[in-house]
């Protein structure tokens, strides 16, 4: 990589701490895990936690490379994921050029592939750093090739983001936000009824709230983070319903042949209570900033109408193959349903 710098080992500790903590989270263990420096190679380091890799790494923080005093800025950024393997750089170029291809074919989300190469293009073939870590082309990770490559434009999708401004795979490919710093917490959308549930479904989904709403939310007050994950989720969801379109089951069911419940009825649920906890809390602030005559209500309603179009399509191509999503996530999905109805239309 052009201009690199080894990692500020204080931001490092930091940020591994914290990915630390998401590894723990979601991997099943018996006892105390301890990290493990794998790889070192000065602008990144590779670490192994239990069944999991921590990857750390600088990119540009930038994208034009701006030098100031004649050295470049870089940005910290790392990862958690299980691990799969380890891909040459040969090999992690051709896993991305067949999903692109696949992409293509499907019909959905191939753009991002393209704008991170023109924004990262000297580092989309690094094998540990570049998209390529998302999928699973070697065999030897633990979700099917499939489902990797609506992961991998999930994940992308964040990548592409610039600022305010959120990547999207429709339009003119951005929806932007103006918000200010004195927006409430995103724990405010809490689902309470997650917290207690028998049902595997819900439990999933309450560690992911823990994590979204609270975890995450340490650094980060507003809403920001919870559109950028319903942006993300809904165009890995449009993956997935291409997917069963146009090349059918194989790799999206689960061992009992069963579809992978999804997040994104969450995600949406979140969203919209966010608007209308705000608006009981503090309805002047409501009004100003995503009031029904703002530019964030519109982009707020444009994410929305995307994701309810992605998540019909899904249910669409479900039924085709005679499946069908579990009943709790039925349940989620008709709350977002009336949540946003309340929200549209609020009792007096």
């Amino acid at each position: 990589m052009n201009g690199t710098s080894c990692l500020n080992s204080f931001l490092r500790d930091e940020l591994k701490a914290k990915l630390e903590k998401v590894v723990d989270r979601f991997n099943k263990h018996s006892g105390p895990l301890t990290t493990v420096l794998v790889r070192d190679a000065c602008f990144k380091q590779i670490y192994r936690r239990g069944d999991y890799r921590i990857v750390i790494y600088n990119i540009p923080g930038n994208l034009g490379a701006t030098q100031y005093a004649g050295r470049f800025v870089y940005v910290l950024r790392g990862y958690a994921e299980p691990d799969h393997g380890v891909l040459t750089s040969e090999q992690a170029s051709k896993c991305l050029a067949r999903a692109k291809e696949d992409l293509l074919a499907i019909g959905t989300g191939a753009d991002v592939l393209d704008t991170y190469r023109k924004n990262f293009g000297d580092i989309t073939d690094d094998p540990d750093i570049g998209p390529a870590h998302f999928l699973n082309c070697n065999g030897g990770g633990e979700l099917p090739y499939e489902r990797t490559l609506t992961l991998l434009v999930h994940e992308v999708t964040h990548l592409d983001t610039k600022g305010n401004c959120l990547y999207t795979t429709y339009g003119s490919h951005q929806v932007c936000f103006a918000l200010s710093n004195d927006l409430p917490s995103s724990s405010i959308a809490t689902v309470a009824e997650l917290f207690d549930s028998d049902d595997p479904y819900l439990q999933k989904l309450s560690k992911a709230q823990r994590l979204y709403l609270f975890q995450f939310n340490e650094s980060n007050r507003g809403p920001a983070a919870l559109f950028n994950e319903l942006n993300a989720y809904t165009a890995g969801l449009q993956v997935s319903a291409g997917i069963l379109k146009t090349k059918g089951t194989h790799g999206m069911l689960d061992k009992g042949g069963h579809p992978e419940p999804q997040m994104l009825p969450l995600v949406m649920l979140w969203t919209v209570k966010y608007l209308d906890e705000m608006r009981a809390e503090n309805p002047d602030l409501y009004s100003s900033s995503f009031g029904p005559s703002t530019d964030n209500h519109k982009s707020v309603e444009t994410l929305l109408a995307h994701g309810e179009d992605a998540y019909r399509d899904w249910n669409a191509q479900l039924a085709a193959h005679k499946l069908s999503a579990i009943p709790s996530e039925k349940a989620l999905w008709q709350q977002y349903l009336d949540a946003r109805k309340e929200l549209e239309h609020p009792q007096s």
